[in-house]
């Protein structure tokens, strides 16, 4: 072989562009769950290059084998590599990125065991030219069918992340026996003989061109994986030097499996394997979401590990409601009321995968699955699925004209979602009580992760809906106040989110029951009006107007989500009270204390809570009774 065609790795020099550091490229957003991010991208990816003359579903399947770091190709100088962007980097000031590079550089070159994930998928049309380009040769082209998900566009960054090498290694057979062999690195700008290097190399011949001859990959790598280079089917192979997933990767990542990929996996779309575990199809679904979530709560605060049972449950047992939206075209919900379910939506697109679990408070609990996989409509929603494909907003939209329209069709959703859950409510509701004028002070209007914008309180309020209102029994007309308090029956039990005083219990003779000292009590003659205001960092802020008699002090203010007969318990992230009194209050969990009103008998309090999430608040004001000396 001679050295023109030689395979090594190539980094060209950087000439006149721009220096790379560690925050640039593709991987910066993909960084710190290596288990959740692969397995999202890996499988959007693999479905996009579905073989669509095949009626089979397609395979993938995710395999770690452990090997000599020095087996892989080109392994003495990418550890040379990895030094220097070490030396780099310290020179420039960033000593714990630096750390990382060298334990790479130190397992390379003391020849270290490193463990390889291998993802393989079938029934793929492989490496074809286009999806090369994507992949290997550019950065930020995408495939732009609206049916596709993740279609090798800068979602890549999760292979190279997955890598103590930032490193991967392709090989792939398309259409016609074509094959394809490469390695590619994302690191940073380095210098090698004094010559500043790009930060993108790739392991091949010539121009940074791919290997086609099978025969000229390093033996000593190929042998490592005889079912990669001896294999015929068409399909691709990424093989992940150095994975850095932690010793439950297995687990982790069959649940992000199940958490994101269930729908595609029950339609017959998606098989997988991972390991030397059970296959994921649509014959084992339901077996393995009951193996790994039916202990798991169904209410869950961390986006990212939701429980897909009740998901899965809604859109298996509900009969899917399916309009003809104006924007977004024919999309189903499905929709299932449960006691213990969490308050959440799914979000799905074409190919199938969920891309985020939105929360709608309602006043009886349910699951939910909101799909739009036409053609239409799938476009518009990828127009605002952010690079890692976990969240839906408008303003991710490129154009300003596709901007326009994404808030449209986004604010339609929304609106739909919304009047189906006020349907169920009302529909439940309607069994026990019937209140004319009652809905005026019950406000069900509570999102999460909305995407709207803007600074405008009125605007808010009036065009989405973020005004709620929470009022004290006082301020209802007395007639409707009496037959409220008249009701004495209801179809559920539901446990209020306020202190109940314990009280003293004595034996012999019955005697008066009094309240225990120092128990907190509900406190009369308080009002609330709260708003919630969408902010640039994606934690609406909550404005909360009290009032109540000047200089009253309220020893606690409870804060929820819900209304009367309904409530959430929040955890409160940052509490600011106006200057108007010289008194700050503290707050702990969801609680607000020792919060005294000004002269006008008003204070205002701006509010965070820790899951970001906008609500319709529930306020209940105690006073501590003082034991009497």
């Amino acid at each position: 072989m001679d050295n023109q065609n030689k395979p090594e790795w190539i980094f060209d020099d950087l000439r006149g562009s721009m220096a790379s550091g560690p925050n640039a490229g593709p991987t910066v957003e993909f960084r710190g769950n290596p288990s959740y991010y692969i397995a999202r991208e890996a499988l959007q990816n693999i479905m996009d290059a579905h073989d669509e003359s095949s009626a089979k579903p397609v395979e993938a399947e995710f395999k770690v084998i452990s090997m000599p770091a020095s087996d892989i190709p080109g392994s003495k100088h990418l550890g040379e590599v990895l030094s220097s962007c070490a030396v780099y980097l310290r020179g420039k000031g960033a000593t714990d990125t630096a750390v990382e590079f060298e334990k790479g550089a130190k397992k390379i070159t003391e020849n270290h065991s490193i463990e390889v994930l291998r993802i393989s998928d079938y029934d793929t049309v492989g490496m074809t030219d286009e999806n090369w380009f994507r992949f290997a040769e550019s950065v930020g082209f995408s495939n732009k069918q609206s049916g596709s998900g993740g279609s090798f566009g800068l979602g890549k960054g999760a292979y190279y992340v997955s890598s103590g090498f930032l490193s991967l290694f392709i090989s792939s057979i398309a259409s016609g026996n074509s094959n394809v062999f490469a390695g590619k690195s994302i690191v940073t700008t380095f210098e090698h003989k004094g010559v500043r290097k790009q930060n993108n190399g790739t392991y091949g011949i010539g121009e940074q061109q791919p290997i086609r001859d099978r025969a000229s990959i390093p033996m000593n790598f190929t042998k490592h994986f005889p079912d990669v280079f001896g294999r015929s089917r068409t399909g691709t192979d990424f093989l992940i030097p150095d994975f850095i997933g932690d010793e439950n990767w297995e687990s982790e990542l069959v649940k992000s499996i199940l958490r994101y990929f269930w729908l595609p996996i029950i339609m017959g779309k998606l098989v997988v394997k991972v390991q030397d575990g059970e296959a994921i199809s649509a014959d084992t679904i339901e077996h393995l979401l009951h193996k790994y979530f039916s202990k798991a709560p169904f209410q869950w605060d961390n986006t990212d590990a939701p429980n897909p049972l009740p998901l899965y449950y809604a859109y298996r047992r509900a009969t899917p409601i399916e309009p003809d939206l104006k924007y977004l075209g024919k999309v189903r919900l499905y929709l299932l009321p449960a006691d213990s379910y969490p308050n959440r939506v799914a979000l799905i697109r074409k190919p199938g995968m969920v891309v985020d679990c939105i929360k709608k408070n309602s006043m009886n609990r349910y699951a939910a699955v909101f799909i739009c996989d036409n053609k239409e409509g799938n476009s518009l929603l990828r127009e605002m699925e952010n690079q890692e494909h976990n969240e839906w907003k408008w303003e991710n939209a490129k154009t300003e004209e596709n901007r326009a329209k994404a808030k449209k069709a986004y604010l339609e959703m929304e609106t739909f979602i919304k009047d189906e859950l006020q349907k169920l409510s009302t529909s439940k509701e309607e069994r026990y009580l019937s209140i004319e004028g009652l809905e005026d002070f019950i406000s069900m209007d509570t999102e999460e992760g909305s995407g709207t914008g803007g600074d405008e309180k009125e605007k808010n309020a009036k065009e989405y809906g973020d005004e709620a209102t929470v009022e004290t029994m006082k301020n209802l007309d007395p007639k409707i106040k009496k037959k409220v308090l008249s009701i004495k029956e209801r179809p559920e039990q539901v446990e209020p989110d306020i202190y109940i005083p314990p009280l003293e219990k004595k034996k012999g003779k019955k005697k008066k029951k009094k309240v225990t000292p120092n128990a907190p009590r509900p406190l009369a003659g308080i009002s609330f009006l709260s708003f919630a205001e969408s902010d640039s960092d994606s934690n609406p802020t909550h404005h909360i107007q009290i009032k109540g008699e000047p200089g009253k002090k309220i020893d606690i203010v409870q804060i929820s989500a819900g209304g009367d007969d309904v409530s959430e318990r929040l955890l409160l992230k940052t509490v600011s009270a106006d200057k108007t009194v010289a008194n700050e209050p503290v707050f702990g969990e969801n609680e607000v204390r020792n919060l005294v009103l000004g002269k006008t008998g008003e204070r205002k309090l701006k509010v965070k809570f820790k899951d970001s999430g906008k609500y319709s608040l529930r306020l209940n004001a105690f006073e501590i009774i003082k034991k009497r000396s």
